[in-house]
């Protein structure tokens, strides 16, 4: 082959490549959702929603009803996640000090056990709102559900960076 043909071949799968690369970005979402933890697809986590749904045989009703906990459980977790940011933040700022102020470092730290606190208490109001949303003849699959419930919402361990 010569040099023309091989630079021709190259410049090709660049230029694929390039593409895939956009649509990637333009797309937002991985060409690969098999790769992602727990069945998550979409940027809502739209997995564990749809399992949910089909596992406790949610009418068309019951769906609309959940759709409405979902957006108010989101809002109040993002609130939350963005008050933990904000804690870790003004914790690790503290390393800059010389010396560390110790009060305000377990001030933050007992505030972020408190945010974690109400995290918890969050997701576990949404699952009894859930409850609340189910027939009789649904609250055996509530239960076998219930056994699920941590494994699907809990993040796959993130890599240690030592």
């Amino acid at each position: 082959m010569n040099k023309v043909k091989l630079l021709s071949w190259m410049v090709g799968i660049l230029l694929l490549l390039n593409v895939a690369i956009l649509l990637f970005l333009v797309m937002g979402k991985s060409p690969m959702p098999e790769h992602r933890p727990h069945g998550m697809n979409g940027p809502h986590h739209e997995g564990p929603k749809r399992l949910i749904i089909e596992k406790l045989h949610f009418d068309q009703a019951q769906k609309q009803a959940y759709e409405k906990l979902i957006h108010a459980h989101r809002a109040q977790i993002d609130s939350l996640d963005h008050e933990v940011r904000f804690c870790k933040n003004e914790l690790y700022s503290l390393l800059k000090q010389e010396p560390i102020d110790t009060t305000a470092q377990k001030k933050l730290v007992s505030k972020l056990g408190e945010l974690q606190l109400q995290i918890e208490q969050t997701h576990f109001d949404h699952f009894t709102d859930i409850k609340k949303l189910c027939h009789p003849d649904q609250m055996d699959d509530f239960d076998d559900l219930t056994t699920e419930l941590a494994a699907l919402f809990s993040h796959p361990p993130k890599p240690r960076h030592d």
